[in-house]
């Protein structure tokens, strides 16, 4: 295995630039991303409650890409540990957790939002938990099948199959996106007093996430259906790769500010954790 880092190659003060910005793109999205866990793990009335379940899973898959993102973003790497083991399969398999868990938690704030009453009764923390648990192996089991059988399906296939996965993830989430926006206006026109906000924090996060990641899976599906890829030196260079992980910074931020519950709990953590820097202990009887 051969890793260049960008920092070491970089001659203008472009590749500077392009080198500092994506320090601090992996900095940001680590950070904010840690901090949303902490904050979950620091109210556990919060991760009682569905969707902060799906906050959380998608926090932490999300954490895993942006730390991993000083490795994969900033150095040219080239390695010779196989298919499941390469930093540039490994990482966005992650990101395929992020997708998929994303795609779980629109479903379920339509199904709240849509009939509360039943939500209510058949949606407990077990049943969100496993469907969290398919997210996660799903991709996982996706990487180590390729790992062991590289060869299998022809590219023309596996194209046309990356394709289609794609438009139909884009088309279901814009469709989903759309409805769950319609209905939350119609309970919000009926009930104006309702102070549950976490369906107006999903469709900001999910329309954020269809903007940042649509140039990324446009391309993937032409340059793999059709084999028109534009080329790119590193990941750092490559823009759609780019803008996806720009995602990772902004998700946990919608979801840190936006939600009035988990931003009270971030408040409220910031003043603990200021009140135990400024508590000074008190004098002994021994002290002059």
């Amino acid at each position: 295995m051969a890793a260049e880092s960008l920092a070491s190659l970089a001659r203008t003060p472009g590749d500077v630039a392009l080198v500092a910005f994506h320090v601090c793109l992996a900095t940001l999205a680590t950070a904010s991303n840690l901090a949303l866990i902490v904050t979950l793990l620091s109210a556990r009335t919060l991760l009682r409650k569905n969707n902060y379940i799906y906050t959380f899973s998608i926090a932490l898959s999300d954490l895993l890409v942006g730390a991993g993102w000083f490795y994969n973003g900033l150095y040219n790497v080239h390695e010779g540990l196989g298919l499941a083991y390469h930093a540039e399969t490994l990482f966005p398999m992650f990101h395929g957790t992020s997708l998929l868990t994303l795609l779980a938690a629109m479903v379920d704030r339509y199904y709240a939002v849509q009939s509360p009453f039943r939500y209510a009764q058949k949606m407990t923390n077990l049943k969100v938990a496993i469907i969290i648990s398919v997210a996660w192996l799903y991709p996982i089991l996706t990487n180590v099948g390729m790992s062991m059988n590289p060869g299998g399906g022809s590219l023309t296939y596996n194209g046309y199959t990356t394709m289609i996965f794609n438009i139909l993830i884009l088309v279901v989430m814009l469709f989903l996106n759309v409805r769950l926006y319609v209905v939350t206006r119609r309970q919000v026109r009926r009930t104006p007093l309702s102070n549950d906000r976490s369906a107006n924090v999903m469709i900001v996060a999910s329309g954020l996430f269809i903007l940042l990641w649509s140039p990324n899976m446009v391309h993937s599906s032409i340059c793999k259906a059709f084999g028109a890829c534009l080329r790119f030196v590193n990941n750092a260079s490559n823009p759609f790769i780019t803008t996806r992980m720009v995602n990772t910074l902004v998700t946990p931020m919608v979801f840190l500010m936006g939600s009035p519950a988990t931003r009270a709990a971030f408040k409220e953590l910031t003043h603990r954790l200021g009140r135990k820097r400024t508590v000074k202990p008190l004098p002994t009887l021994n002290d002059p």
